[in-house]
């Protein structure tokens, strides 16, 4: 398992700066934005010309020393045509610097399941070209905040797997327990800590919520799990000290995983 930071973090800066801060809090990995209308590339933009965005993409990344290992993306179209066009043009980046998987949201809770399956097959025969694996985060207010809906969609859907959030689920009063059986179609993490009162409470101070770290990282390794843990504190949601709750987050991810001997991480270019 790797420890990755999220450019969202700092969404509110450019990119660069963005990817500075988070080499600066030590992170060699980076999961990174490209979300139409916010932060940090636009699928619009990647499906004009992916090559020139590749280009820069990983000059920014070697300057500090950084390996994308996703993007979290939103493509910002609903036309089915336009939405696997972007998807194309982030696929090709993707597939140039060697970034293993793509999160995108799923649909308004509400959608039909059927509707919803139908997209994702479309989505997933454009990833399967460019051998990307995308996934969906099960997220809070659209149709796959309940663990059984997301469980069916990815079952209906071949090759489409599972980017873990847990604190959407721990908004809702749940525990590990309740969605256990979605980590085998788990291929990518992000992690922060929230409380169980709603919305409001999606990203509290490290600590202060009910996420279960531990339980979930252990659970994580005795599945064989390989893939990134992203440290993903928003800078949009609420008045935290965001880089304070990243190295608190980081500190903590990289403690559990030191504690099983068969686990080995990396951490500021380090082996551990």
């Amino acid at each position: 398992m790797k420890v990755a930071g999220s450019t969202l973090s700092f969404s509110k800066q450019p990119l660069r700066e963005a990817l500075e801060k988070l080499a600066q809090l030590g992170f060699a990995f980076v999961d990174i934005g490209a979300i139409e209308g916010w932060a940090h590339l636009k699928p619009s933009e990647m499906a004009a010309q992916p090559e020139a965005v590749a280009k820069e993409l990983k000059r920014l990344c070697h300057e500090f020393q950084l390996t994308p290992v996703a993007f979290n993306a939103g493509l910002g179209a609903d036309a089915p045509v336009e939405q696997q066009r972007r998807l194309r043009g982030l696929c090709q980046v993707a597939q140039i610097l060697r970034i293993p998987v793509i999160t995108l949201g799923t649909a308004p809770r509400g959608t039909p399941l059927e509707k919803e399956v139908q997209r994702w097959r479309r989505l997933t025969k454009v990833a399967k070209e460019f051998g990307i694996t995308l996934a969906f985060e099960p997220h809070f207010s659209q149709i796959a905040e309940n663990p059984k809906i997301a469980l069916a969609l990815v079952e209906q859907v071949p090759r489409l797997r599972i980017t873990l959030d847990p604190s959407h689920f721990a908004i809702q009063g749940l525990c590990l327990n309740d969605y256990r059986f979605l980590l085998p179609y788990v291929t990518h993490v992000h992690l922060r800590d929230a409380g169980k009162k709603g919305w409001e409470e999606v990203q509290v101070p490290m600590g202060s919520g009910v996420v279960e770290f531990a339980a979930i990282v252990q659970a994580l390794k005795e599945i064989g799990y390989e893939g990134a843990l992203s440290c993903e504190y928003i800078d949009t949601v609420g008045n935290l000290d965001i880089a304070a709750e990243l190295q608190k987050l980081k500190a903590l991810l990289l403690s559990l995983m030191a504690n099983d001997a068969s686990v080995r991480y990396h951490s500021g270019g380090e082996t551990l």
